[in-house]
């Protein structure tokens, strides 16, 4: 059975706030679990990746964001990050349902 602890070995958890939306939201994990082998494939498998929720008080919501780590020219992950969502989370938008946002940013030094 797929759990916590195995993306745990494959994500780096940004808060103690990540475990507790995805024992909230468990219908979330088979799909991280899924996405790291596209991740790797498309970004590379040397590519850092977290895990982040991300609150917002006034407008009511709150998701889960996988942030990839990328110093690619802004073009380049464009299309990575497109080619991402065709290949793999488009398949997987009626779970996501704005509960997990995938979002690339540049690595932090």
């Amino acid at each position: 059975m797929s759990s916590i602890a195995d993306l745990k070995k494959i994500y780096k958890f940004n808060g103690d706030d990540v475990e507790q939306y995805l024992k909230e939201n468990k219908d979330l994990i088979k799909v991280l679990l899924g996405a790291k082998e596209y991740i790797d494939r498309i970004f590379g498998a040397d590519t850092k990746v977290e895990l982040a929720v991300m609150t917002d008080e006034v407008d009511h919501w709150k998701s889960l964001f996988v942030v990839i780590r990328d110093n690619a020219d802004s073009k380049s992950t464009i299309k990575k990050l497109d080619e991402l969502d065709d290949t793999y989370f488009s398949n997987c938008l009626d779970v996501m349902d704005d509960r997990l946002i995938c979002v690339t940013e540049p690595e932090e030094a």
